[in-house]
C-alpha cells in the first residue's frame, strides 16, 4: 500500500491521500476523500446472489461473504483491502461479495444484515463470526487464518482416523 497523509498547510489544514501516485485532496472540508475504488483486470471478486450462495458454501469450507453498497463510502474503503486478501486466500478460502441493494430483502430477513459492510465468515457452511463496520485487515485476516487451521486439522485428524479404522 502506498502511504496514507495528512498534511497541514499553512493557510488552512487540507488532507489529502496519496493513492497509486494519485492525491485526492478536500480544501473544503477538514476530512479525507476517499475514491471508490474499482479495479479491473487484476483480479476481480465472485458477486454472488441468493441464489449461488448456497452453492458458494457446499463446495467451500471456508468463505468470507464481504455485504457491499455502491453508495456506502466505507464500503469504497474497505473493497480495495478485501480484494487483496482474496488475492492472497485465492487457494485456501473463498472471498465472495454481495451487494445490498439488489438483494436488500434477502440479506435483511435471512442475514439481518443492520448495516453496510458486513462481513460473514463461514466455515463449513455455517456461519462463524461476524463483522460489522469497518473493520481492520488484521483482523479479517486473523480470523481467516483461523478458519483455514481449524479445517485443515480436522481435515489432518479425518484422514489419520480412516487409515487406523
Amino acid at each position: 500500500h502506498k502511504s496514507w497523509k495528512t498534511k497541514f498547510h499553512t493557510r488552512g489544514i487540507y488532507n489529502y491521500v496519496q493513492r497509486n501516485n494519485k492525491k485526492y485532496k478536500n480544501e473544503r472540508t477538514n476530512t479525507i476523500y476517499w475514491p471508490t475504488v474499482e479495479r479491473t483486470g487484476e483480479y476481480s471478486m465472485e458477486t454472488i446472489t441468493p441464489d449461488t450462495m448456497g452453492v458458494t458454501l457446499n463446495l467451500n469450507d471456508v468463505v468470507l461473504l464481504d455485504v457491499f453498497a455502491y453508495w456506502c463510502s466505507p464500503c469504497s474503503r474497505m473493497m480495495p483491502l478485501i480484494e487483496d486478501i482474496a488475492r492472497d486466500y485465492i487457494e485456501s478460502a473463498s472471498i465472495v461479495k454481495m451487494e445490498l441493494d439488489t438483494n436488500k430483502e434477502f440479506l435483511q430477513s435471512e442475514l439481518h444484515i443492520q448495516k453496510v459492510p458486513t462481513f460473514i465468515f463461514y466455515k463449513n457452511g455455517q456461519e462463524h463470526t461476524r463483522f460489522e463496520g469497518v473493520t481492520r485487515m488484521q483482523v479479517l485476516r486473523d480470523t481467516l487464518d483461523e478458519l483455514i487451521y481449524e479445517t485443515s486439522q480436522t481435515d489432518k485428524g479425518d484422514i489419520y482416523d480412516n487409515k487406523i479404522g
